[in-house]
């Protein structure tokens, strides 16, 4: 069974399982990709081999001077969920206040540290039913030498989701 850190929403780090299916599904191709390389080029990362985890897929372009994270690609169901496709906006211009500043903390860690982090996150932020989403972020590098994109995928649970046992 995948062991995987997490960052817990900014309240301390620990050692934890990834809780769905599809978030496994997506570490362990993204291992598969990685080889005996850091991370993998996103080249490897073909659609056509994980198309049921594209609609809450997301990829973030890394900016270096100033730091920075565009988004390049937000799957469907995460479309449907925030209500608005950010496909192409700045990180600033989707994440405000003590969220934006836990978020990119979270991302800059993981492009410094080329490692990927698992959370369980408040979605209080969103003014919907949403209780919390799970986030499952993986770093990408072209050259080898510097993580420049953020693969990830996102899962979002409202009160009846929990009940029935799903996620969206």
């Amino acid at each position: 069974m995948t062991r995987f850190f997490e960052s817990n929403f900014g309240e301390g780090r620990g050692d934890v399982e990834l809780r769905d299916p599809r978030h496994r599904e997506l570490y362990s191709y993204w291992g598969e990709k990685k080889g005996d390389r850091r991370v993998p080029r996103r080249a490897d990362i073909d659609p056509v081999d994980i198309p049921r985890l594209l609609p809450n897929i997301f990829i973030f372009d890394v900016i270096r001077e100033p730091r920075d994270y565009v988004l390049r690609l937000l799957g469907t169901s995460l479309v449907s969920v925030l209500g608005k496709d950010f496909t192409g906006a700045a990180f600033d211009k989707m994440y405000q206040g003590d969220t934006a500043k836990i978020l990119r903390y979270q991302y800059d860690w993981i492009v410094d540290h080329w490692e990927p982090v698992y959370d369980r996150l408040d979605a209080a932020w969103m003014s919907k039913d949403y209780i919390y989403y799970d986030r499952l972020l993986l770093p990408l590098s072209d050259t080898g030498e510097r993580v420049d994109k953020l693969l990830g995928c996102a899962l979002f649970i409202t009160s009846s989701d929990l009940e029935e046992g799903r996620s969206r």
